[in-house]
C-alpha cells in the first residue's frame, strides 16, 4: 500500500508542475504566463529566473517605444460584473518607484488614460498589440 502511495505522489507533482510562458516586451519587462492566458501579466524580471507581477491578469494588449510600456488589461471578471478595460503606463526611462511592483501608473479607465497620454506628452501613435 505505501508503494502505490509513493506513486500516486509523484505521479501528483508531474501533474501539478506547470510550465511558465515568459515573452519579452521591453527593458526588464515581461509577459508571463504561468497557467493560462486569463493569468497573462506584465511583470518585472528580475534576472534570475524570478518575476515581480507589475500590472495584474489579464494582459491582453501591449505597446511599447523607448519612454513607455502602455498594457490594456480585463480585471478579474468577479471584481466587475461586466467586461471592463483598464490601462497601466509604465514608465522606463523615468521611473514612478524604485520599486518594479510600484512603477506604474493606473489602472486607469479610457479617459483618465487619453489625459495621462497628452501630460506625459506620449506623441507616438499607439497602435496596440493583441497578444
Amino acid at each position: 500500500m505505501r508503494k502505490y502511495i509513493y506513486i500516486f505522489i509523484v505521479l501528483l507533482s508531474f501533474v501539478s508542475c506547470q510550465d511558465i510562458d515568459v515573452t519579452h516586451v521591453a527593458g526588464s519587462y515581461y509577459l508571463v504566463v504561468t497557467d493560462t492566458n486569463a493569468d497573462r501579466t506584465l511583470s518585472y524580471g528580475l534576472g534570475n529566473g524570478d518575476y515581480v507581477g507589475c500590472v495584474p491578469p489579464m494582459v491582453y494588449a501591449i505597446w511599447h517605444n523607448d519612454d513607455f510600456i502602455i498594457a490594456k488589461q480585463h480585471p478579474s471578471r468577479g471584481l466587475y460584473p461586466k467586461r471592463k478595460t483598464l490601462y497601466y503606463i509604465v514608465p522606463l526611462k523615468n521611473p514612478v518607484s524604485e520599486f518594479p511592483d510600484e512603477n506604474f501608473i493606473g489602472p486607469l479607465n479610457k479617459g483618465e488614460f487619453i489625459k495621462i497620454v497628452k501630460e506625459l506628452k506620449i506623441t507616438d501613435k499607439i497602435i496596440f498589440r493583441n497578444i
